[in-house]
């Protein structure tokens, strides 16, 4: 496809040497048409991705509520036949990591509680084989209804540790690691609420991590409040840590978050998700970019409405157009809406209609190209979401033409700039400089 910006410039003073230089635009979002492939035989609830066998491309693993599937990866986007493997009761979320450092890539799996079931309220840890599969779980004990995990040496002993949040007893877990695929527990942090997600970093510059919780009322989620909280937990450096530091939440109910330097501050900061019951309650379509004052709080930029029709089921924050700016991918059961960061803290919005999504997304390199792509799991399917970035990059180029030529000194021109890319979706402006150092008005693409 071809694109073309015309400029008229009037009045311009044409000297004998004469350099045209065109900045070629950008992509208009990244990914294409969304790859499906069959892993288990129920509807999972969480994705988790790693190098499961050793193969150099990455795999997918999910948990569906009753137990959980491998598919490993092709290394093109592609996966193949299911392996499952055994958890606890009710597996409701998962992370992959090298708990014992062997080179292979293990599990730990939350467990919720159900009325009946055993081995609930629980994170089972499955030592890798190096082959895709895994050995028994070996279970370790959480609050009550565990319900998200992140992985980390929250310690700085070189061993990684878990965290995980406890949805009905309002708190958080943390499971020193030993470094053997053990744990020994630690203090367990309370919380005035109950905790929705969780996601480590470091908020407040002393180089110890630190941890944010974003939840709901102290009676639990129950749709109707606004008394939403954010928590931030500084740690210690030693497994522990200081009373949280609380935020009020703008929307109805917290439902994720993620941390990514979205105003190049040099400080972390923070994006929430909301939930919401139906549209009515359009909070729940929103997500709060809360910008870090590097002290452990945070206050709130702005407001971002990702015109999706229901609530955000799930989050990630990646530099997915390679600009060097995180940027935002926000899923919903019917759509994807990218938030594009522009550097300075400001967004730009682009919609995929991809159909149901689910409540669990992971972004990895699936293709071996150097790329994030995402994928995330509905149904018993595994959503595969390319990013064409790097078709655009190889492929592109722009050709200058200037009419009339030659150009009389003092006189009106017309710069042409025509892009050539195999894409359909490019967006943005470009720039002229004349003798390399004056920048005539740029302007949009015109077909």
């Amino acid at each position: 496809m071809s694109l073309r910006g015309v400029w008229l410039i009037a009045a311009f003073l044409v000297t004998t040497s004469f350099f045209l230089f065109a900045q070629a635009p950008g992509f208009k979002g990244e990914f294409g048409s969304v790859l499906k492939w069959q892993c288990g035989s129920s509807g999972p609830i969480a994705v988790t991705l790693g190098d499961f066998n050793g193969d150099s491309k990455l795999d997918a693993a999910v948990v569906d509520g009753t137990g959980g599937n491998v598919c490993l990866g092709n290394g093109d986007g592609s996966f193949q036949a299911a392996k499952p493997f055994a958890a606890g009761s009710s597996p409701i979320a998962l992370a992959a990591a090298d708990f014992n450092k062997d080179g292979k890539v293990d599990l730990a799996v939350v467990n919720s509680n159900q009325p009946g079931l055993t081995n609930g309220d629980t994170v089972s840890i499955l030592l890798g084989n190096g082959d895709g599969t895994f050995q028994p779980p070996v279970n370790f004990a959480t609050g009550k209804n565990p319900n998200a995990i992140f992985v980390a040496d929250i310690n700085g002993d070189g061993n990684l540790d878990i965290v995980v949040s406890n949805a009905s007893s309002n708190s958080l877990t943390v499971l020193a690691g030993k470094g053997d695929g053990t744990f020994t527990a630690e203090p367990s942090p309370s919380l005035p609420f109950s905790p929705k997600s969780i996601q480590s970093g470091e908020f407040n510059g002393d180089g110890k991590l630190d941890i944010a919780v974003a939840g709901c009322t102290p009676m639990g989620c129950d749709f109707t409040s606004t008394a939403n909280n954010l928590a931030i937990l500084l740690g210690n450096g030693d497994s522990t840590f200081n009373q949280p530091l609380l935020s009020a939440l703008s929307g109805q109910v917290a439902g994720h978050i993620a941390a990514a330097d979205f105003n190049k501050g040099g400080k972390l900061d923070l994006v929430v998700s909301y939930f919401a019951t139906n549209v009515s309650a359009p909070e729940g379509t929103d997500v709060d970019v809360l910008l870090g004052n590097g002290d452990g709080s945070f206050s709130k930029d702005q407001t971002l409405r990702l015109s999706l029709t229901k609530s955000v089921s799930a989050l990630a924050a990646a530099d997915f157009n390679g600009d060097g700016n995180p940027d935002i991918i926000g899923a919903n059961q019917g759509a994807l809406m990218e938030l594009q960061a522009l550097g300075d803290g400001t967004f730009t919005a682009i919609l995929y209609a991809h159909g149901t999504t689910g409540d669990s997304m992971a972004v990895g390199d699936l293709n071996g190209d150097g790329l994030p792509d995402l994928v995330y799991a509905t149904g018993a399917t595994l959503n595969v979401l390319l990013n064409a970035r790097a078709l655009s990059r190889a492929s592109s180029s722009v050709s200058l033409s200037i009419t009339p030529s030659p150009i009389q000194a003092l006189s009106s021109a017309t710069l042409t700039a025509k892009v050539n890319s195999p894409a359909t979706n490019l967006t943005g402006g470009v720039t002229f400089l004349v003798d390399n150092r004056i920048v005539l008005p740029s302007d949009t693409l015109v077909a």
